[in-house]
């Protein structure tokens, strides 16, 4: 694989088939995307290109480790990244994002510009707590226990039977006037 220089991939001139790019991120990409964030980590990026006259379909696979913190004991640990997201870019008039996986590309445009993708994927592929795996484990039994007990009730744990039969007794005083009439 070749050490990443730029993941800006050159689209003038390239024939409808398909073509494959290989990089490695390392350490300097972590440092200048994610500063603090991800300390540092290697992935191996494989970019598939289908071009056609109306656009380029891309696949993009991330495979690698990533060092993280742990959010609770601040040990660091790695953290595996498998990702694999198809992007579509269309030719026309002028760019735009259409939606999630759909950009619009001028069609004079010389080259795409792929870092800002890989960023926000693993961005999206971190876990949003990022636990030590020795406190993985401990924190599913933890959340299991909070999901299980109750906070608050207003029934009090009673039936709907028991609270007929609990009547205040100033009210009571009034059934009795409407059974009279």
């Amino acid at each position: 694989m070749e050490k990443i220089n730029s993941l800006r991939i050159p689209i003038t001139g390239l024939k409808n088939q398909s073509y494959q790019y290989k990089y490695r991120l390392s350490d300097k990409f972590f440092k200048t995307y994610f500063e603090d964030s991800i300390p540092n980590g290697t992935i191996d990026i494989i970019l598939t290109l289908q071009k056609s006259e109306i656009m380029i379909q891309t696949t993009i696979e991330l495979k690698g480790v990533l060092t993280l913190v742990c959010d609770r004991s601040l040990d660091e640990f790695e953290e595996e990244l498998d990702v694999v997201e198809k992007m579509i870019y269309k030719f026309g008039e002028k760019a735009e994002i259409q939606d999630i996986g759909l950009e619009i590309i001028p069609r004079e445009a010389h080259e795409i510009n792929f870092e800002e993708i890989i960023y926000e994927l693993i961005g999206l592929a971190l876990p949003t707590k990022k636990l030590h795996p020795r406190f993985r484990d401990e924190n599913t039994n933890e959340d299991d226990e909070q999901d299980s007990f109750l906070v608050y009730s207003s029934d009090n744990g009673k039936d709907e039977d028991e609270k007929e039969e609990e009547i205040d007794p100033r009210w009571a005083a009034l059934s009795k006037l409407k059974g009279n009439n």
